[in-house]
């Protein structure tokens, strides 16, 4: 049997209530030489008899039913069994608009390139953010790291484009963790002679507030893989490492104010621990920096001193916040 052209990835987890129009969005695409995963990571709810009712109208589809061990663990298993030339990723709550794969492979293919790029709508239940339109844009390595970094023409999100098989041989989603795309995108991009990028808006991104980098527990897993890309950048690409200091460094001041509103603050935990030594390190930029608040910055001098001075004023914001709040109410 004849290789597809492209294997399409679809990590499914518990989302019985937005499958079946993720699903029929690629089984619509104007490009149809393609082979599409789906991976059924434990669900619990009716995801699973989905993607076998959708098996058996399609022969296209290969349905994989595995113990719950995460989305990265579940793309991992699709790029093993993967038989395409090309992979793109889907997530399960999304949906395509009907030429998306023909516009990508048309641009990587004409272009010869290794990953193909195009624009996103961002879809929360009020409102639809769309991301930068623009012509088409060729990039050698270097010039694309700088602009995946800037995070203006395309994000850290591996839906919306298409990547050459070959990229994946020593390359793989780092598993247990979230923000596995930030962790591994960039080494993609580095391993690339060629990005081609194109600022037109095919892949349609919910917005879920209860989705897993939107929950309520506290965890820095984002720090830690942009970390580890900084190291990376101060190695191999010096003229971008200001870009990536900046950008940690906004990560550790929204890290904090997540723990400020997670369920449980943990002083003690190695992730609150972390980020309070490396804001402790940056206090004197951060009390100069003009564009921090002055309760931030109140903040993050009691964090300085004391972390159970930190969390009392924390406690007093909290009331502050609860009377406006019920201010407002009346």
């Amino acid at each position: 049997m004849k290789n597809p052209e492209i294997t399409i990835i679809v990590p499914v987890y518990n989302v019985e209530n937005y499958l079946k129009k993720c699903i029929d969005s690629i089984l619509g695409q104007t490009f149809e030489d393609f082979e599409l995963i789906l991976l059924n990571d434990g669900s619990t709810d009716k995801s699973g008899d989905i993607c076998n009712s959708y098996k058996n109208i399609d022969n296209r589809i290969k349905v994989i039913h595995k113990e719950n061990k995460g989305q990265s663990s579940a793309r991992n298993l699709g790029l093993d069994l993967a038989r395409g030339n090309y992979i793109g990723f889907v997530d399960s709550d999304d949906w395509l608009e009907r030429d998306m794969y023909e516009c990508l492979y048309k641009i990587i293919t004409k272009y010869k390139s290794d990953i193909g790029i195009l624009g996103i709508n961002f879809v929360y239940s009020n409102r639809v953010h769309k991301s930068k339109d623009y012509k088409i844009v060729v990039m050698n390595s270097r010039e694309s790291i700088y602009e995946l970094i800037k995070h203006e023409l395309f994000g850290n999100y591996f839906c919306s484009k298409l990547f050459k098989k070959e990229l994946f041989q020593k390359n793989r989603f780092k598993e247990g963790i979230i923000f596995e795309d930030i962790d591994l995108l960039y080494k993609l991009f580095h391993e690339s002679k060629s990005v081609v990028a194109k600022g037109i808006q095919k892949y349609n991104y919910l917005q879920r507030e209860n989705s897993t980098v939107r929950n309520k527990e506290f965890r820095n897993d984002e720090f830690y893989v942009k970390e580890e890309r900084l190291k990376f950048i101060e190695r191999n690409y010096p003229e971008v490492q200001k870009l990536c200091e900046i950008d940690l460094y906004e990560t550790a001041l929204a890290n904090l104010g997540k723990f400020q509103f997670s369920e449980k603050r943990d002083i003690k935990s190695k992730d609150f621990i972390k980020i309070k030594e490396y804001l402790n390190k940056n206090i004197i930029y951060s009390l100069k920096n003009k564009k921090i608040s002055l309760n931030t910055k109140i903040v993050l001098l009691a964090l300085k001193i004391n972390s159970l001075l930190y969390i009392f004023i924390l406690k007093i914001l909290d009331i502050k916040n609860k009377r406006g709040q019920d201010v407002k109410r009346t």
